[in-house]
């Protein structure tokens, strides 16, 4: 997968969703949250699941890449999120207005596989909003 796909699908899915400026769905994925959790309250069992699973993981590398500070990492069999500074020391920003990308002497870096973390959301009850069941994951990786 690329970057380019994932914004596409990203852009895709929010705009299924009511949203109208693909800049902001891509650079302010957070403001999206609580329509992306209104949607997943309301959502039928008949749904597609897989497809579902797919946009929601998209939606939840973003969120988790602006929100934690991480960036996607594509790999031949795989795609994650790796929270933390990167390979070279580099923490990357993103916020509605700019993208900054900062140099850290040390920081703990850890990889988050957002399509599954997508599907553990979904196989559970969802008796947590989907910004506290991420903040708690995230919580207790760092």
């Amino acid at each position: 997968m690329t970057n380019e796909r994932i914004w596409q699908s990203l852009v895709n899915f929010l705009s299924g969703l009511g949203g109208t400026d693909p800049v902001s769905m891509i650079h302010d994925t957070s403001s999206y949250m609580p329509l992306v959790e209104e949607y997943l309250s309301s959502l039928e069992v008949s749904e597609d699941m897989s497809k579902i699973q797919f946009y929601l993981g998209v939606f939840l590398g973003e969120y988790i890449g602006q929100t934690y500070s991480g960036y996607w990492k594509h790999t031949e069999d795989k795609s994650v999120v790796v929270v933390g500074p990167d390979e070279d020391g580099l923490m990357y920003e993103t916020t509605p207005t700019k993208i900054s990308i900062e140099k850290v002497d040390s920081g703990v870096s850890f990889e988050v596989n957002p399509f599954d973390l997508a599907s553990q959301y979904l196989s559970e009850a969802k008796s947590v909003v989907l910004s506290g069941f991420v903040k708690e994951y995230v919580q207790s990786k760092a």
